[in-house]
C-alpha cells in the first residue's frame, strides 16, 4: 500500500496492526519517509510505504 499522506498511512498501519506480526516496524528508510511490513491477522503480508 502506497500513500502520500504520512498520517493516513500511519493510521492504517494501526488499523491492520491489530493482531498481527510485524515484519518490518513503520518507520523512515532510506528510500522512503515511511516504510513497514507486517503479516495481518489472516496471514496477509502488507507492505506500507510513503510515496516520495
Amino acid at each position: 500500500m502506497r500513500g502520500d499522506d504520512p498520517d493516513e498511512l500511519a493510521a492504517a498501519w494501526e488499523r491492520l496492526s491489530e493482531g498481527a506480526t510485524v515484519i518490518q516496524p513503520l518507520g523512515p528508510s532510506a528510500w522512503a519517509g515511511l516504510y513497514g511490513i507486517l503479516k495481518d491477522r489472516f496471514g496477509v503480508t502488507w507492505v506500507l510505504d510513503l510515496a516520495a
